[in-house]
């Protein structure tokens, strides 16, 4: 037998059972063939006592010898010379005389006979339990074996699952719990080169305002500062906290909309009433530069399903990003427009527009394009890449289309059927 399998209490106990199933199965029926045997040996007792007062009543002498023999077994030459004389008068026609011979045999043959039969029988059930709890626990060997495998990150080890049965169940489950840690891992790994990349960003584009705001404090604690020139450095210390505070904040959201943290509200809502509050935010900083910042509502009631929130929080970076490139006395339109199929909301400014080598870099993270870097205007460089992601969650999508000299179009586009637009 195999050690490892009989150190299993399960198995030990199928053998004891199947043993005390036995040895009970031999009992019963040695008493149930010593009753029955007893009741067949009356039978023909009182079959031979019938026969001979019959005897007796035609020859008393011939019954009282046969009395005599009977009970002193008898020899075979007797018991077929019986035979015959008994097929000659046509008594035992039906019962041939080797039947008839075994049927007079001993209980201890008919016993041994039996026994001999229960154990084939015993045997037999035994090896096929046998076989089984082989197969059942040489699987389980094989899982907690695979499980280790797991724990060591070795995530090759499959089991079939295509058959019936509690074992293939046992193993599809396995299969989903190795893909499901392998998922998480995955996620785990890209959570952390997220938080690395994360880190790296805060530390290197906090640098600069920090710097600046280092040697702000160095020249306030000059003595021979005139008012006006602490107050200039004063607000360009403000200017430079507030950077930096938009920028750290940006850069939270933004990863927080990638980890899937922040999960949106979607409603179906006319998308003017979304846009127009924001509007009224943005319109004090667009009238400090004399720029007409205005909402085009001449379209047909416009509804879609989005978070508000978020839909304002991307236009509001896109808003911002043209009032900061719009110069004074300019113009910045706000238009929705409806197809049978999308939505569109676009964002078109008088500026002085992009140049065509910053387009495909400009929702890159942290990208500044020539004309910021010229000017001195750029922001943090984080919210158009910001509003895309936005666009991207809506299941939409943002672009810029631009000539130099002519101004800038952002639109966001959103479908208004398909899983995205049914939330």
């Amino acid at each position: 037998m195999n050690g490892s399998l009989l150190r299993n209490r399960e198995m030990k106990r199928l053998i004891v059972a199947a043993a005390l199933l036995f040895a009970g199965a031999i009992v019963v029926s040695l008493f149930w063939m010593q009753f029955v045997w007893d009741g067949w040996n009356r039978e023909q007792t009182r079959a031979d006592l019938a026969a001979i007062g019959r005897v007796s009543s035609i020859d008393p002498k011939a019954a009282e010898e046969l009395m005599s023999l009977y009970g002193k077994g008898y020899t075979d030459a007797d018991f077929f010379r019986g035979m015959e004389i008994a097929g000659a008068l046509g008594y035992i026609d039906s019962l041939p005389m080797a039947e008839y011979r075994e049927a007079r045999m001993s209980p201890g043959r008919l016993f041994l006979g039996v026994s001999i039969v229960f154990g084939l029988l015993f045997a037999a059930a035994g090896a096929a339990a046998w076989l089984a709890f082989r197969r059942i626990y040489r699987t389980v060997r094989d899982v907690s074996a695979g499980a280790d495998h797991l724990m060591r990150g070795d995530f090759r080890v499959r089991f079939p699952d295509g058959e019936e049965g509690d074992l293939s169940i046992l193993g599809h489950q396995f299969n989903q719990l190795s893909n499901r840690l392998q998922l998480t891992l995955h996620q785990l790994d890209r959570e952390k080169e997220r938080l690395r990349q994360l880190v790296s960003d805060v530390s290197h584009q906090v640098k600069t305002p920090l710097s600046s705001l280092l040697l702000f404090q160095e020249l306030l604690s000059d003595a021979g500062l005139s008012a006006e020139e602490r107050e200039t450095l004063s607000e360009k210390s403000k200017g430079e906290l507030f950077r930096m505070e938009r920028l750290i904040r940006s850069m939270l959201t933004m990863s927080r909309l990638e980890a899937g943290i922040i999960e949106l509200r979607m409603e179906a809502t006319d998308v003017v009433d979304t846009i127009a509050p924001l509007l009224d935010t943005w319109k004090p900083q667009a009238e400090r530069k004399r720029i007409d910042l205005t909402l085009d509502t001449s379209g047909p009631p416009a509804s879609f399903r989005h978070d508000p929130f978020w839909l304002r929080e991307a236009l509001g970076n896109v808003i911002g990003n043209a009032i900061d490139f719009t110069p004074e006395d300019g113009s910045i339109r706000v238009s929705v427009r409806t197809t049978e199929a999308s939505l569109s909301i676009a964002v078109r400014d008088s500026g002085p527009g992009i140049d065509p080598e910053d387009l495909p870099f400009l929702f890159h993270r942290f990208y500044q394009g020539k004309s910021a870097k010229r000017s001195g205007r750029g922001g943090t460089g984080i919210g158009l890449s910001l509003a895309r992601l936005i666009a991207d969650k809506h299941g939409g999508r943002l672009h810029a289309e631009s000539e130099p000299g002519q101004g800038a179009v952002f639109t966001m586009t959103f479908p208004l059927f398909g899983p995205s637009a049914e939330g």
